[in-house]
């Protein structure tokens, strides 16, 4: 079965100061010269690292993939070293586990071979890690992603609430908002998909108008759909293209929904 070529593991984790589950899937036969390229790829809220695994559409785009894929399990952290919550330091969690599969026979050790992506939650989790590593990532993609976030300014129907890890001073939800550290984005391969009746599309067009502002080359794409599984699930091809595409050329000039 395609799922159990995702393979679930675990490790003792330094970061959170316990043993933490991820789940990995490598290509079978010969690596190329220098090793497969690593995904990183970050699940949503109420999800795990097996979510991919467990639904036989995504499980099976995944083992066609010319490249290693890495699920962590981020429960409902954000992905960010919470300033709050004692013992949820899942950012630092990403970049320990990275160093780990970067330590795996067969793959890539180098920011030029390495990827991070993710949905809703995990698409928020994806571009913080890349805006703070930016040394360690070349490509970043998000579904359906929390992007202009945490913003009290949008309504609450274009919102999401604010999850404990996060807390409750404004400054430091202004110092985690995608929007901020953007700039360091500059010189990667960039997709953002959304879809036209999720809560989260505001979000993501103020995200591709700031990176317009600045002059930021990136794909951006609009789906049918709302924000759900079935979103993810439609983009999921999509994605996984431009990831493939980003091994043989410059992404970000090729046609991103062709």
């Amino acid at each position: 079965m395609n799922a159990d070529r995702i393979e679930s593991r675990s490790w003792i984790c330094r970061a959170l100061g316990r043993r933490q589950a991820y789940s990995i899937y490598q290509p079978s036969g010969t690596p190329p010269s220098g090793g497969w390229p690593v995904v990183l790829m970050l699940h949503g809220a109420g999800r795990t690292h097996r979510t991919v695994a467990e639904n036989e559409e995504t499980a099976k785009l995944i083992t066609d993939c010319p490249f290693a894929v890495v699920f962590p399990d981020g429960e409902m952290s954000f992905y960010v070293d919470s300033p709050v919550v004692a013992g949820s330091k899942f950012q630092s969690m990403l970049l320990e586990l990275l160093y780990l599969v970067r330590g795996e026979p067969g793959l890539r050790s180098d920011a030029a071979g390495t990827s991070i992506c993710g949905w809703s939650m995990g698409g928020f989790g994806a571009v913080r890690f890349a805006e703070d590593y930016p040394e360690e990532v070349s490509t970043v993609v998000t579904l359906i992603a929390l992007l202009d976030y945490p913003n009290p300014e949008l309504p609450a129907s274009q919102n999401y609430p604010l999850p404990p890890v996060l807390g409750q001073d404004p400054a430091y939800w202004q110092s985690v908002n995608c929007t901020v550290q953007a700039e360091r984005l500059r010189g990667k391969r960039l997709a953002f998909i959304t879809s036209q009746d999720a809560f989260d599309l505001q979000m993501n067009r103020n995200f591709h108008a700031h990176l317009d502002a600045l002059g930021i080359p990136h794909q951006y794409a609009e789906l049918e759909g709302s924000h759900v599984w079935a979103t993810v699930s439609k983009a999921f091809p999509i994605m996984l293209r431009f990831l493939a595409a980003c091994r043989v050329s410059q992404a970000n000039q090729m046609t991103f929904m062709g």
